[in-house]
């Protein structure tokens, strides 16, 4: 009598013998790595780090056509690392040919295009100046680009704008109707109206003009597709910020949930542009303050780090930290005052403030900022500031206030008060910011009581500052929808790449 083998009569199923869904599926578990499924090709920066799908591309040829279009999804043409090569464009435009003749699953797979061979510099390639209609051509055959980063040389700027206008206007329907993310020079905003869909929009830092202007902005009413306006969440900008910049800003884009405040203030302090951003922008969660010595704000930093040195420098170096600090808090505390629904307010590149709970802790990180400014750690330090119901956060939300305020302070403080109001009367939250404040100088304390307020004080500030608490947190850099804050000289990047 036989009996049935137990041994397969087939062979056992290989990496090779799944189908090409079955792979992809499998390709979708793998770990995510700081790079993921992301190729660069630049033509100066090294190689990165193999991810787990680039060593499987390099299996075999089925694997490596299967994988190419995940592993170019992501593209960036940038610049040198170190000094810029005279003929950039023509290195660049190896890559760009090599797309443009590849199959169209690998055309239809790219999200993400940074396009920047000379970054701010003033980039002299004849190569690149009879090129432009090359590069909108494959910017146009896109068709499911999600992210757009685009910086062009400042005396190839015009061309590159009124070219890609009449490109747009002859272009298929679906051309750059699927971008989300767009990062451009605000000479080139006209590019708006071209994609419906935009959640978030940064406008860098170009080479010769310092502040950017935010009334340069179209209007709603003028654009031939209002419907980014109410779309459009996201928003950085390297500006020159006053209160009528903030007032155009929030008549074009009502519907901010994110703002980054890059550049300069000008002549009003921080406390009148942080009542203004609360009036204007009541959807508003996240704020990002990179630059914050730069807003007025009362504080300046150290031009230079060996001022301290020699006799006393231990001293002056332990007063410019606590002025720092003291700083730091007040400024998140007039946001978080200000802003009704701020959940988040970032100080510089590491250092973010989170509404959670009802005790604060500042926790910096340490570090050489801009131009050498020292940027000392923020210490451990407890503010006795709530924050829950008044301010929108039934769970409790951020912010408190140091004690000791100058005297200069202060009369910039009112100064801003006077520009804001224009003679109408303040709201809560401009109230709960002054409270804030002010009841804090007049304590001399760190650690302010709000418990018993005088009864001078309004019984609706007075309920509404018993809510206000944050805490700090360090160690992640500041991203808007993946884009990381770079300094002044670069502007934003891809992460992925």
């Amino acid at each position: 009598m036989a009996f049935p083998s137990r041994t397969p009569n087939h062979a056992p199923l290989t990496l090779s013998d799944l189908n090409n869904d079955v792979l992809l599926e499998i390709c979708d578990y793998f770990p995510e790595t700081p790079r993921p499924a992301t190729c660069r090709l630049s033509y100066t920066h090294p190689q990165p780090t193999p991810t787990p799908l680039k060593n499987l591309s390099l299996v075999n040829r089925r694997l490596r056509v299967l994988l190419r279009p995940i592993l170019l999804r992501s593209i960036a043409l940038t610049e040198p690392q170190t000094s810029p090569v005279p003929n950039g464009w023509a290195l660049a435009r190896t890559a760009i040919d090599g797309l443009t003749t590849a199959d169209g699953a690998v055309v239809s797979g790219i999200r993400s295009l940074r396009l920047a061979l000379y970054g701010h510099k003033w980039g002299n390639d004849y190569a690149l100046s009879a090129a432009l209609s090359h590069i909108i051509k494959f910017l146009l055959h896109l068709p499911n680009l999600q992210r757009l980063h685009l910086n062009v040389p400042h005396p190839y700027m015009l061309a590159f704008e009124t070219e890609l206008e009449t490109a747009l206007d002859a272009a298929p329907l679906t051309a750059l109707k699927k971008v989300e993310s767009l990062s451009i020079e605000i000479r080139m905003v006209a590019l708006l109206s071209h994609c419906p869909n935009i959640t978030g929009l940064v406008l860098y830092k170009t080479f010769n003009d310092t502040f950017t202007r935010l009334y340069q902005l179209p209007l709603t009413a003028l654009s031939p597709h209002p419907s980014y306006a109410t779309s459009l969440t996201h928003f950085c900008a390297h500006a020159y910020w006053s209160l009528s910049e903030i007032s155009h800003l929030a008549s074009a884009f009502p519907s901010l949930k994110h703002l980054c405040i890059r550049g300069y203030s000008g002549h009003p302090p921080l406390s009148a542009l942080t009542a203004s951003l609360g009036k204007a922008f009541r959807h508003l969660k996240v704020l990002a303050l990179p630059d914050l010595e730069r807003l007025n704000q009362g504080w300046q930093p150290a031009l230079c780090g060996t001022g301290f040195f020699g006799p006393g420098g231990a001293r002056r170096w332990r007063e410019y930290e606590e002025t720092k600090r003291r700083s730091t808090e007040r400024a998140v505390g007039r946001a978080f005052g200000a802003c009704r629904g701020l959940e988040e307010c970032w100080v510089g590149e590491w250092s973010c403030a989170r509404a959670v709970g009802r005790s604060a802790r500042a926790v910096g990180r340490s570090g050489v900022g801009k131009g050498g400014s020292v940027q000392p750690a923020l210490e451990e330090k407890e503010v006795g500031v709530e924050r829950d119901r008044c301010l929108g956060l039934e769970d409790g939300g951020g912010g408190g206030n140091d004690g000791d305020e100058d005297e200069d302070d202060k009369e910039d403080d009112n100064e801003g008060e006077d520009d804001d109001d224009y003679g109408t009367p303040k709201s809560l939250n401009g109230r709960i910011a002054d409270l804030v404040n002010e009841y804090s100088d007049s304590q001399g304390s760190d650690e302010p009581d709000f418990s018993s307020l005088p009864p001078t004080f309004d019984p609706e500030l007075a309920q509404a500052v018993k809510g206000i608490s944050w805490e700090w947190t360090h160690g992640q850099r500041y991203t808007m929808q993946g884009f990381v804050v770079l300094d002044d000289d670069e502007d934003f990047d891809d992460p992925d790449l």
